[in-house]
């Protein structure tokens, strides 16, 4: 096919072969086949990533969950390391850690310092070969109720084994402290427990030492709060002798 322009000066001759459209297309289909080749295989690729994308996202809550449950199971075994099982308090470890934190923000003056109280029940194994361990055992968890009731959230009661307890009395002048004690004395020694329809009365002694940020330690504060405790039970046994002597001698006079 052959076309002719004119115009004024010259004549333009532009030819087209028809014989070359179908190898035009051709290309042109081949280009685009490519094309699409290349969006698929593109497509393919970004779906590939998109999933390992979700999978290592899975994997990565998987991991937390698992991290998670892990920290959960150590945080019930470390508080279970410090806490005593029958009454629910502190144990020996778990009171000293606290006191060592104390000691902490006395040297930083965020505490004026307190009074570690050591306690030990009067007759306590008189209670349990007369009236069995479960007696006892309800002896030990009335003595931690009226402990906890008589201390403030921001003090420590602990339980160190046997009938051996501890409190710590914290961020409190010396007269504080003292009225505080003399509250929780008068608490323990009017305790009562009623088991299977008798009366078992609850005694205590206890010694007392004041701390301070200097060279205190929880192995040295227990030592010295020990040696009141038995000072002041033997104090106690002398007391209740003396008394029952009296009453005693009063008979003797009656008769």
């Amino acid at each position: 096919m052959h076309t002719k322009t004119e115009n004024n000066e010259d004549t333009v001759s532009l030819t087209v072969k028809t014989a070359d459209l179908p190898t035009v297309d051709a290309g042109l289909k081949k280009s685009l086949d490519g094309l699409w080749q290349t969006q698929g295989a593109t497509m393919a690729l970004l779906k590939l990533a998109s999933r390992q994308v979700r999978e290592a996202e899975a994997a990565i809550r998987q991991r937390d969950e698992m991290i998670a449950e892990q920290e959960e199971r150590i945080a019930a075994l470390e508080n279970l390391a410090m806490t005593d099982e029958m009454t629910g308090l502190f144990n020996r470890r778990g009171f000293s850690s606290d006191f060592e934190r104390e000691i902490s923000r006395v040297k930083r003056g965020t505490s004026k310092g307190g009074v570690f109280l050591l306690i030990d029940l009067d007759k306590f194994k008189p209670i349990n070969d007369t009236h069995g361990h479960q007696a006892g055992d309800a002896c030990l968890k009335l003595v931690a109720e009226a402990l906890q009731s008589t201390v403030r959230d921001t003090d420590t009661v602990a339980r160190f084994g046997g009938d051996e307890f501890a409190v710590l009395l914290t961020n409190t002048t010396p007269d504080q402290a003292f009225e505080r004690i003399h509250t929780i004395r008068k608490s323990l020694n009017s305790l009562t427990l009623i088991w299977q329809g008798k009366k078992i009365d609850i005694g205590a002694s206890m010694g007392f030492v004041k701390y301070s940020g200097d060279d205190t330690d929880f192995d040295r504060a227990y030592d010295m709060a020990d040696k009141a405790l038995y000072a002041d039970k033997d104090l106690r046994r002398r007391t209740q002798q003396d008394n029952a002597t009296g009453k005693s001698k009063k008979g003797e006079s009656k008769g």
